[in-house]
């Protein structure tokens, strides 16, 4: 097994997500860290959100129906990411979910091992 704290994983990951959010959010190219634990990848992008989500996420209501459409999104297309991040980490993703903080604007994806 690879060493999940790699340098070059982390790179290889963050090029994947890049990769992944720009065909299936058309989203160019913003600030990606991705932070890998023994059970888990947690991968954030900054300035997910556009100003106009950030100002309806204000409200609850609103903020959790946003969630939910990027949620089924994700969910839809997630597929052939989670394959790359299995292979990349040499390990298998169990579980995965996303979150959005709307004050921040930036969109968290997690994968499970």
């Amino acid at each position: 097994m690879k060493d999940l704290n790699s340098t070059d994983q982390k790179k290889a990951i963050a090029r994947e997500a890049i990769t992944f959010l720009k065909q299936e959010f058309a989203l160019q190219s913003k600030s990606v860290s991705v932070m890998m634990e023994n059970a888990m990848v947690l991968i954030r992008i900054e300035n997910f959100i556009c100003l106009a989500e950030q100002k309806i996420g204000v409200e609850k209501k609103e903020a959790d129906l946003l969630h939910q459409l990027y949620s089924k999104t994700f969910d839809a297309v997630k597929g052939p990411f989670i394959e790359r991040v299995n292979q990349i980490a040499s390990r298998k993703v169990v579980s995965s979910q996303i979150g959005i903080d709307f004050e921040t604007k930036n969109f968290l994806m997690k994968f499970f091992f």
